[in-house]
């Protein structure tokens, strides 16, 4: 009976000591991770900003090039290109 008491503390012991690692340890997580709302929230607003920048950017660089390929006179030439190919694939017999 003994022995079996001595083998009851110390496998209690070790519960404690394994459930105190685990407290400290979700602790530890909490204090690093938000709560997962604000965490959602955040991401949120990360993709919504994100996406808007990249909407923003591509407009400046397409209306640069537009800008720059007028200046040059390469937009018309480019577009009579594209009205060519049209034409071709319309009038291509099927």
């Amino acid at each position: 009976m003994a022995k079996q008491d001595l083998e009851k503390n110390s496998t209690q012991q070790e519960d404690s000591q394994v459930s105190r690692k685990l407290e400290l340890l979700l602790k530890a997580v909490s204090n690093v991770y938000p709560p997962l709302g604000k965490l959602l929230f955040r991401s949120f607003l990360q993709g919504l900003f994100g996406a808007l920048g990249a909407t923003i950017g591509l407009t400046i660089f397409i209306a640069f090039f537009a800008f720059l390929f007028n200046q040059v006179r390469l937009l018309p030439i480019i577009g009579e290109i594209f009205t060519q190919i049209r034409i071709e694939q319309l009038w291509e017999p099927r």
